[in-house]
């Protein structure tokens, strides 16, 4: 529990050069404790969905939620949620 201790954990699937699964974890505990999470799940170079959580621990306490789709270049639905407490602990996160 020092600045630099952190935890990194990625799982990457692959499926020729056009379908790929990236997941990675990372907990990092120093002065603004985080957790982030990314997902992405790529098919092509059109179909793409990304989500982003994070969750900070410190002066300004937030919890940051991204979701975007794409369907080819024309089509998106982007979906951003945030929440801020300040000097207060975060509640749980949850799926």
């Amino acid at each position: 529990v020092g600045e630099e201790n952190s935890l990194i954990r990625t799982e990457r699937l692959t499926v020729g050069k056009e379908n790929s699964l990236c997941r990675t974890e990372r907990v990092t505990v120093r002065a603004e404790n985080s957790l982030c999470r990314t997902e992405r799940l790529t098919v092509g170079a059109e179909n793409s969905l990304c989500r982003t959580e994070r969750v900070t621990v410190g002066e300004e306490n937030s919890l940051c939620r991204a979701e975007r789709l794409m369907v080819g270049e024309e089509n998106s639905l982007c979906r951003v949620e945030r929440f801020t407490v300040k000097k207060t602990r975060c509640a749980v996160l949850s799926d």
